[in-house]
């Protein structure tokens, strides 16, 4: 059922109806202390939902100055029970947006339970992204999202990769890693990544951590993780995440989509109480998701070599903290011992 609504800016003045609204929403004694400050804030915009003459539900933003580049985040979105699952959430949403989009702002942020999924699935819709997750991080105990929407990236929708996705994501895979430097190194006259795909699907992937991004309802990116360990001196094998591979169909490169695909799949590694990543990449890029180089943490390859493209992250505070030894990754990621399989494998991609 459609029910009409009027949103309007709110007053100083409005503080009790937003009390109530809060109070009642929340099923909280006392709402919170900050309504007051945000409707005297200069950076704050909030709003008030009418039916009729009513107040049945408000929201509110901050215009962020103090960090660059400045963005939007949203405070809070509240519903009267009796006015629920009408559509109203969403109005007001947009109506956030619509806002920062007058004051020139691009990027939004909000927090959210995880145990919330109408709400993520809303946030979602609006091209909401999950960039961390956080253990206990509301006073009630509950574990936390904090979700980015960008505007360049607004029609991007990170989803798990389904098996009518494979042969997608191969084609995708193929192409991305189809460069002069990857098809010299393989030898083969082909990457052998898409191979990799395919074969992580069988065995040492992770398909809870596995992704696809889509744009306007099509492909244009792909995330895998594996199993992976650290062999210790005494033997011992200590249990961490491995990712890749990682890709972007071309025409789509240089558009936030790995990234994108980096931050939702790391927090939602965290979520699932995996330790730590490690793996091999480039430098210049991915300690900007908070890599850094393994030596930090005493792992070196299964080699003995440490070296800039050799990065970790924990994912759990101290969990590599007395984790010394080799880093072991599925041999699917062996070229050498995969050469005959992946050209055998590749001929099928031949138009």
């Amino acid at each position: 059922m459609t029910t009409d609504f009027r949103i309007e800016r709110a007053k100083p003045e409005d503080l009790a109806a937003i009390q109530t609204i809060d109070r009642i929403s929340y099923n909280t004694e006392h709402p919170e202390p900050w309504l007051e400050e945000g409707l005297n804030d200069p950076e704050g915009y909030y709003f008030l939902a009418y039916h009729g003459n009513e107040a049945v539900g408000y929201c509110g933003m901050y215009h962020i100055t103090s960090k660059e580049p400045n963005f939007c985040k949203i405070s809070t979105i509240a519903v009267l029970p009796d006015f629920q699952r009408k559509g109203l959430g969403k109005q007001m949403l947009q109506k956030i947006l619509d806002t920062a989009e007058q004051l020139g702002l691009d990027r939004t942020k909000l927090e959210v339970g995880t145990n919330n999924v109408n709400a993520i699935a809303l946030y979602k819709s609006f091209g909401f992204l999950i960039e961390e997750f956080h253990e206990k991080y509301y006073d009630n105990g509950n574990d936390g999202y904090i979700m980015w929407r960008y505007d360049a990236l607004k029609s991007i929708a990170i989803r798990p990769e389904t098996p009518a996705d494979h042969r997608i994501v191969e084609e995708l895979t193929r192409a991305a890693f189809s460069t002069p430097d990857r098809i010299d190194r393989s030898e083969i006259g082909c990457p052998l990544e898409h191979f990799m795909v395919h074969q992580l699907r069988l065995r040492d992937g992770i398909m809870d951590l596995n992704f696809v991004a889509e744009l306007d309802g099509k492909i244009v990116g792909h995330i895998i993780y594996s199993h992976a360990h650290i062999l210790q001196p005494d033997g011992t094998k200590v249990a961490v995440l491995n990712f890749g591979p990682i890709s972007v169909c071309p025409q789509h490169q240089r558009k936030g989509i790995g990234s994108a695909l980096m931050r939702q799949s790391i927090a939602l590694a965290k979520q699932q109480g995996h330790g730590a990543i490690l793996f091999f990449g480039h430098p210049d890029y991915y300690p900007r998701f908070g890599f850094t180089t393994s030596d930090k943490f005493g792992i070196t390859d299964k080699n003995g070599n440490n070296y800039p493209a050799f990065m970790a992250m924990e994912l759990k505070p101290g969990y590599l903290a007395n984790a010394s030894g080799k880093f072991i990754e599925s041999d699917i990621f062996n070229d050498d011992l995969n050469r005959e399989a992946a050209i055998k494998y590749d001929k099928q991609f031949h138009s």
